[in-house]
């Protein structure tokens, strides 16, 4: 759904994951549908909560310690504050993921997509170097 930018499906979808992996009680599992229902909001505009709710992924990514699934909530993350012109705090937050694909030899598409926002966010701020 969301590569057809049909937003509230996939919010929908994603939602349903997460009752799921609930009850499955699978905690990577509901981190990573707090991700999707996370992006769907980003996607829809709706900042502030896709911000809360990529907090929630956070919190069992740093139970789980897994570098994967820490990279798939620093990009999304980093994507809010990128949203919010918090360039400064956006980059840090990309420069995680590089961090961690570097000390876990991860070669990942949430890499290649932090690689490219860092070009994006230093093309914004005139930043070459």
């Amino acid at each position: 759904y969301m590569e057809k930018s049909d937003f509230d499906s996939a919010l929908s979808v994603s939602k349903k994951s997460l009752q799921i992996a609930q009850q499955l009680d699978n905690e990577l599992l509901q981190a990573k549908s707090f991700i999707a229902i996370a992006n769907a909001h980003f996607k829809k505009g709706e900042i502030t909560q896709a911000e809360s709710i990529g907090q929630q992924a956070l919190s069992i990514a740093k139970k789980l310690k897994d570098p994967t699934l820490f990279m798939e909530v620093y990009l999304l993350l980093g994507n809010v504050l990128y949203r919010n012109f918090k360039d400064p705090e956006a980059i840090l937050f990309y420069q995680k993921i590089d961090s961690l694909a570097t000390k876990h030899q991860l070669n990942n598409k949430t890499l290649l997509k932090a690689y490219n926002n860092l070009g994006s966010l230093f093309w914004r701020n005139d930043d070459f170097n």
